[in-house]
């Protein structure tokens, strides 16, 4: 099937306004990522816990973003999940929390420590709900669903995902190098770090996470 007879495209001739084109995409998209601190990494990465929980009467996500921080909670992202009355809370694991459960302070104690095998460990969430009552107070809070994910792990994951991406670049250069020539694998992860750039530029400005399903 023939769609086009005697295609006559000038390739060549866009190639300044491409370039300018490009080249302007990409320093709007480092800069986006520069004022958002890098992109935004879920707790895959980065550790932390999500909760889904319901509320009756429901608060706005204004509402609950206030009474956590001023429980003392940071970099806390809450957003409406199916229904009015029902939130993700996403959170990273707090430090003092980890503290709390290694001393066995009074907040640890009073809020979701449970003892195995002798020893006191914190579950993070059950810390968050109990502030979080202790911040809505007379709102009833029902825990519909938990995920998290350690520190560590998150930091293996980010390892894994690095030296992966490394080695990827580097067995392209090496196959591009042998079936053609050395300069074409260069601009091929030229062509890749570009549109990656781009990627996270886009995910940076709409403020989308990036994850694992990702």
């Amino acid at each position: 099937m023939e769609f086009f007879r005697n295609p006559k495209i000038n390739f060549v001739g866009a190639m300044k306004p491409a370039f300018t084109i490009s080249a302007v995409l990409v320093v709007a998209s480092i800069i986006m990522l520069v004022i958002h601190q890098g992109p935004r990494l879920s707790i895959d990465f980065t550790g932390g816990s999500v909760l889904q929980v319901r509320m009756n009467p429901a608060p706005t996500v204004g509402e609950i973003r206030s009474a956590l921080e001023g429980q003392g909670y940071e970099g806390v992202q809450v957003t409406e999940f199916g229904s009015v009355d029902e939130f993700l809370i996403t959170f990273p694991t707090p430090d003092d929390v980890v503290e709390a459960a290694a001393s066995g302070d009074e907040k640890a104690s009073n809020t979701g420590v449970t003892t195995v095998s002798g020893e006191r460990t914190l579950d993070a969430a059950q810390i968050l709900l109990g502030d979080l009552r202790a911040g809505l107070s007379g709102t009833e809070i029902e825990l519909r669903r938990e995920e998290s994910v350690g520190p560590k792990i998150g930091g293996e994951l980010r390892t894994a995902a690095l030296n992966s991406i490394v080695a990827a670049l580097a067995l392209i250069v090496i196959y591009i190098s042998i079936r053609f020539v050395f300069r074409y694998g260069i601009a091929a992860i030229m062509a890749l770090v570009h549109d990656v750039t781009l990627t996270l530029g886009v995910f940076s400005l709409l403020n989308f996470e990036v994850s694992l399903q990702i």
